[in-house]
């Protein structure tokens, strides 16, 4: 018969395999996204929010499936890393983590609303034209890219970042130094929209974007090797 502690270390395994795909499959996919995205916007970091009444229709493909690696890579995934990092880092009595963790599960959460509406709604309009079609792009933008990724999003995303990086740092000095260079960078994106200076929106935001995926297949290496170990 197999004894309880057996059984939770079993669980326990279990879990950390799936929250080492989640980071691995993540940070694959929210590099393809960035990949897509950018093959449809044109690679410019200045720009992150762009016009998109000026896309052809040719390249709606590569916004919906941009949109979509973008929902699973850079949101959706990062679920259970939220939740594996708040077990893994948090004393007994931490709500500063439990901050931390909620404000992780709110990104996840804003970021794939937006992620979605951009490909449902974007990739049907492109190159039409039409004076809807440019209200429905322009609304698209103003919403998403302005509102849902570049101004609530980067507040919450910056709280999980700082404070799970100034943890990670205690077991790896990289993967928390990067935590918290994505947090900070995501701090001066959301402090500069709000303030309405959208000449200093672009580097942090593209910074916090690029550093991302890394993080994510870095902490999902860790969690492989520590396992094999």
């Amino acid at each position: 018969m197999i004894s309880r502690s057996e059984r939770v270390a079993t669980t326990a395994a279990g879990w950390d395999r799936v929250v080492a795909l989640s980071a691995i499959a993540g940070g694959v996919l929210a590099l393809a996204s960035s990949m897509l995205l950018g093959v449809a916007f044109g690679f410019d970091i200045t720009d992150v929010a762009p016009d998109l009444t000026v896309l052809p229709a040719n390249r709606a493909g590569l916004v919906r499936w941009g949109a979509l690696t973008d929902m699973l890579g850079f949101y959706l995934l990062s679920v259970p890393v939220a939740l594996h990092l708040r077990h893994r880092l948090a004393g007994p009595d931490d709500p500063l983590m439990d901050l931390a963790t909620v404000a992780g599960l709110m990104y996840a959460c804003i970021g794939s609303i937006g992620a979605v509406i951009v490909a449902t709604v974007v990739p049907p309009l492109l190159g039409d034209g039409g004076p809807q079609a440019t209200t429905g792009l322009r609304l698209a933008r103003d919403v998403v890219f302005v509102g849902l990724w570049q101004t609530l999003e980067t507040i919450p995303w910056s709280v999980w970042m700082l404070v799970v990086g100034a943890r990670l740092r205690r077991a790896s000095g990289l993967l928390g130094s990067t935590a918290m260079t994505i947090g900070g960078a995501a701090l001066v994106g959301a402090a500069a929209r709000i303030a309405g200076i959208e000449a200093l929106v672009g580097v942090p935001v593209a910074l916090a974007i690029g550093l991302f995926p890394c993080w994510q297949l870095g902490l999902g290496l860790r969690i492989v090797r520590s396992g094999a170990s």
